[in-house]
This record gives C-alpha cells, structure tokens and sequence, in this order.
C-alpha cells in the first residue's frame, strides 16, 4: 500500500469516528440513534478526497475535464443529501450517502493501487525510449595454470594466479562473468603457457572467489 493512499484512508477514518461521537453527542438516547446516522457523511468524504483529485489533474492532462466533472456531481450530490429534511428524507439520504462514500473510497484504493503505479511506469518507460544505455563492463578474470605447478614446482610457485582482462560493451545489461569465460576459453591465454606436461587433469582452473567486476553505465539523448 503505497503512503499516499494510507494517508487518506486514515483521514476517512478520522471522519468516520468524528461523526460516530457527534452522532452519540447529538443523540444521547440510545433509542433516538439509527445505523445510518452513522454513515452521513458523504461531504465530508468528498471534501477530504479533494487533494485525490488534484493529484489526478497533476498527472493526467488529457481528461482534466472529465475529473473535474466527476468531483463536481459528487460536491452536488452530497451537498443535495446533507441539505435535505433527514425526517422526512432519511431513505434517500441513508441510500446514498453509503454510495457515495463507497465510490470515494473505491476510487481511492484503485487510484493509488492501479493507476498511480501504471502511470509511473508508463512514464518510466517514456523517459528511457528517450535514450541509449552503453553498458561498459570490465572484467578481471584470475586464473591458475596447473602445468606450472608441475613444471616449477608448488613450493616455488606458491599461490601465485594469472589473470585474463578484459572490456565487454553492450546496449543491454548481461551477465559480464559468462560473457568474458567465453572469450577467455577462446582465446589463446587458456592454452597452458606447458604444453608437454603430463600427469595434470585440469591445467587452466579459474578463481571464481577473485573474480573481480567493474561495471559503468553510459546514458546518451538517442539521435534523432
């Protein structure tokens, strides 16, 4: 739930509760209250939805009009039921306030669960079609050469490594550790610098633990 709609979620329920306690102040007789006495309070709701609205206007430009419409027939609306006689109109108010309430607050929770977050990403998307992404990664690759072990000896080689380096660019973010194994095992510098040694299963081992990985990422205006 995204902080937006949990800040005015509580603000209804802060006017749900204030109208439950003038409700019991106003009508202290138990006998005198109804369920609905509860629920008038359609302006009020619409009232605190307002900034929703205004927030939509911000976003959408193309159908200001109709949002403006919508918030206008719903002040209308719940102007029309608080200004009615609640004796002898207590039906029609006690219908649609309910409704209306519920729209506001159904509209609220999709507003800010579907709409915001489809229209961020569709913005996301505008601004990236704006522009070209260079993927430059540099990759260190250490590697042990087993024939020199044999040849020289462990004690004297010790736990020296080579290492196989290389630059990888691309307009797509990819795996670079794949991308430079593959051109190190079809390079000449996976051939054992010994050739002749005997004895040896795997002569070119890589150090996956040191392999090392810089990765920048360039953002240029597309050419037109």
């Amino acid at each position: 739930m995204s902080p937006t709609l949990s800040y005015y979620l509580g603000l209804f329920t802060l006017v749900i509760f204030i109208r439950f306690f003038r409700v019991r102040r106003d009508k202290p007789n138990k006998t005198d209250r109804k369920i609905w006495d509860y629920f008038l309070i359609a302006q009020e709701i619409v009232y605190t939805s307002a900034g929703i609205f205004i927030l939509m206007l911000e976003k959408e430009k193309i159908w200001v009009g109709l949002i403006v419409i919508i918030y206008v027939i719903l002040v209308f609306a719940s102007s029309a039921m608080d200004g009615l006689n609640q004796d002898s109109e207590y039906k029609l108010i006690s219908l649609f306030n309910p409704i209306i309430v519920v729209l506001v607050v159904v509209g609220a929770i999709l507003c800010f669960q579907v709409y915001m977050p489809n229209l961020e990403q569709k913005e996301v998307i505008k601004e990236q079609s704006t522009f070209d992404s260079l993927y430059q990664y540099k990759v260190a690759l250490p590697f042990y050469d087993n024939t020199l072990k044999k040849h020289v000896g462990q004690e004297r080689l010790g736990k020296r490594m080579l290492m196989y380096f290389t630059e990888i660019n691309t307009n797509r973010a990819i795996n670079p550790v794949d991308s430079a194994k593959k051109e190190f095992y079809e390079s000449s510098v996976s051939n054992p610098i010994i050739t002749d040694v005997k004895g040896v299963d795997e002569k070119i081992v890589i150090n996956e633990d040191k392999i090392v990985i810089y990765q920048n990422i360039i953002i240029t205006p597309k050419k037109k």
